[in-house]
């Protein structure tokens, strides 16, 4: 099972069975369905050098803190991770965006979906993007994007989300709707607007929930 799910053998040595049936245990799925998602996670992720109780633990962490299940999490994963891990967004930081999405009414394949578009438009590509971010102050006027670092690596999501806060909190609800759907199109809007919301702080306190239990221990009660 375990290796039909995509775990390697080394893998399931190394405590992938374990981590496995916590995170099957953690959030009421099969074995097969808790393997292929960590197998999954571990594969789409491959640069953050996770073991299978990291992936476990992040998933059972983001579900315990938020309004959705490792379940939809997974939905929403299978739109995004490819993009995310692409970008440089590493995993523990796109399952807190899902988990803040969660707790602000978007769930499932959409959060996953509308994450993807937002993560996809930070390197603004129409004119109207780049005015955009120039007025906001997130593109200076040599072309540097206050999104990536300056060796070109994707910032965390605090510092995402904090820049999106500082960037438009002086604009009407009117104009951020306006501004948002520039930057990053219709879909992507509702990620925009949440991590505008939650602000640096938002995901701050987010990670400190998720943190708080393993899968082991979610298992357990």
């Amino acid at each position: 099972e375990l290796l039909k799910a995509g775990l390697t053998p080394a893998q399931v040595q190394a405590g992938g069975l374990e981590s496995a049936l916590n995170l099957a245990t953690a959030g009421g799925l099969d074995l097969a369905k808790a393997s292929e998602i960590m197998s999954t996670a571990l594969n789409a992720f491959k640069d953050d050098g996770m073991k299978a109780a990291d992936a476990a633990n992040i998933l059972a962490g983001t579900a315990n803190a938020s309004a959705t299940s490792v379940e939809e999490l997974q939905y929403g994963l299978s739109q995004v991770s490819a993009v995310a891990a692409g970008v440089g967004m590493n995993f523990k930081d796109t399952n807190i965006a899902l988990g803040l999405f969660a707790n602000n009414g978007l769930k499932g394949s959409d959060a996953g979906t509308s994450l993807k578009t937002m993560l996809s438009n930070l390197q603004p590509s129409t004119k109207k993007q780049v005015a955009a971010f120039r007025e906001l102050g997130l593109m200076t006027a040599d072309g540097t994007n206050k999104f990536f670092t300056a060796s070109g690596e994707l910032k965390n999501l605090d510092q995402i989300a904090g820049l999106l806060h500082t960037s438009m909190k002086d604009l009407t609800a009117q104009q951020r709707q306006a501004t948002l759907e520039t930057l990053f199109g219709s879909d992507a809007i509702r990620a925009g607007n949440i991590l505008y919301r939650e602000g640096a702080e938002g995901v701050k306190k987010f990670n400190g929930e998720m943190a708080k239990v393993t899968a082991l221990d979610v298992a357990k009660e």
